[in-house]
């Protein structure tokens, strides 16, 4: 009896296996919360993109100029040395070319002469070269079919080619005048905004954002301003900031009458902001818009051809032993000259902020400096010393 009772006490044990089994599976305890990862460098790891190696850098150049740098102002008016000096004509002069003097030489008469010159001395040589591969029966042929063809294509690429570029560096200066012009409103509304000793925190980091817009387009590249887009957008600050002040205005004693003043000036801030994001995203679509390499090849293959038919049909005209004429080394060698100096004009339009063709910045240039000065002025002066304009005493991006 004992016995038996003792197995019935066991049976639950027994079977408690095969009843856990039924159960659902008890879910694992829930794993710790991740870490937030670290905070992005501010300059050296995302902004400066010096974590690229040169042989990306100069892929990401050639193929959407993310890393060609920009000056849409001269950068010394921003240096800590010359803030409190007044701006003068000289500020609203283009910046100097990123490129040196002798990438400019396509515009002067030696090289032009020497372009001439070179084809003036290699003209028999290139006959002779050719003279071998002259038949007559195909001259016909070049001179009706080919050469009309080839013209006709080369004058359409060169057309397009010098439409394109204008046309871009037309939308590129019309847009960054209005921007800028909109961003001198700003920030006389973010200033009349805050303008009370209790805002002076807010209008702050208000203006130092708008010096944060300024820093980038006067120094930084389209690459580093489309990273700041994502990783710290400046507006999107000065809009947390317009938030936080509206929030105080609700939490105060009389809501309604601190919204009833405050509501006309926020929403005019609001506008102003969202205006300017939609300038600055066509800004950077229209900077984009560059012709690539192969462009510049096509070009210069459809210009050698032409020359090279010249050729062929001036040496299928000379007799054995008989000398060219000057008449003739005199056309080509025109013809050599103006194809280099309009390949050398379209690759200087292709970069609106190097060479000779730039765009012109004068209306940007003053319009940031405008900005500059309210900043600098507000109050008697407070925020000099807590705006950081970006550059050293040298001259070097600092953030």
């Amino acid at each position: 009896m004992i016995l038996n009772l003792g197995l019935l006490a066991l049976l639950p044990l027994a079977l408690l296996p095969a009843a856990s089994s039924l159960l659902p599976p008890v879910p694992p305890p829930n794993p710790p919360p991740r870490p937030p990862p670290a905070p992005p460098d501010y300059w050296d790891g995302f902004f400066s993109l010096s974590k690229y190696t040169p042989q990306q850098l100069d892929v990401f150049t050639q193929r959407s100029r993310l890393t060609n740098p920009r000056r849409y102002a001269k950068r010394a008016p921003f240096y800590p040395q010359n803030l409190d000096a007044l701006p003068t004509v000289f500020d609203f002069a283009p910046p100097r070319s990123f490129k040196s003097d002798p990438d400019r030489n396509w515009l002067s008469a030696p090289y032009r002469v020497t372009v001439i010159g070179v084809a003036w001395l290699l003209y028999p040589a290139c006959l002779a070269s050719l003279a071998p591969l002259v038949d007559s029966d195909q001259i016909s042929f070049i001179v009706g079919s080919f050469i009309p063809s080839v013209s006709i294509l080369f004058g359409t690429l060169c057309s397009v080619t010098a439409s394109i570029l204008y046309t871009r560096q037309a939308n590129v200066q019309k847009t960054v005048s209005e921007e800028s012009a909109l961003l001198s409103s700003l920030t006389a509304s973010l200033l009349a905004l805050f303008g009370g000793e209790a805002d002076e925190e807010r209008a702050v980091k208000a203006a130092q954002a708008v010096a944060d817009h300024i820093a980038v387009l006067v120094s930084d590249s389209r690459g580093t301003e489309l990273l700041r887009l994502v990783y710290d957008c400046p507006f999107s600050r000065i809009l947390s900031v317009v938030d936080e002040h509206e929030r105080r205005a609700l939490a105060g004693p009389d809501p309604a009458l601190a919204l009833s003043f405050a509501a006309p000036a926020v929403s005019s801030v609001r506008t102003q902001l969202s205006d300017i994001c939609v300038l600055r995203s066509r800004r950077l679509s229209d900077e984009a818009n560059f012709l690539p390499p192969t462009h510049y090849l096509i070009l210069s293959l459809l210009s050698s051809m032409l020359l090279v038919c010249y050729l062929l049909v001036i040496s299928n005209s000379l007799e054995v032993g008989e000398a060219p004429s000057n008449e003739g080394r005199l056309v080509f060698s025109i013809m050599c000259g103006i194809y280099a100096l309009f390949l050398n004009f379209a690759w200087d339009l292709n970069s609106p902020f190097e060479g000779v063709y730039q765009i012109r910045r004068s209306q940007t240039a003053a319009s940031l400096l405008a900005c500059r000065k309210r900043i600098l002025e507000h109050r008697g002066g407070f925020m000099r010393a807590r705006i950081e304009w970006g550059f050293s005493d040298e001259g070097e991006r600092t953030k």
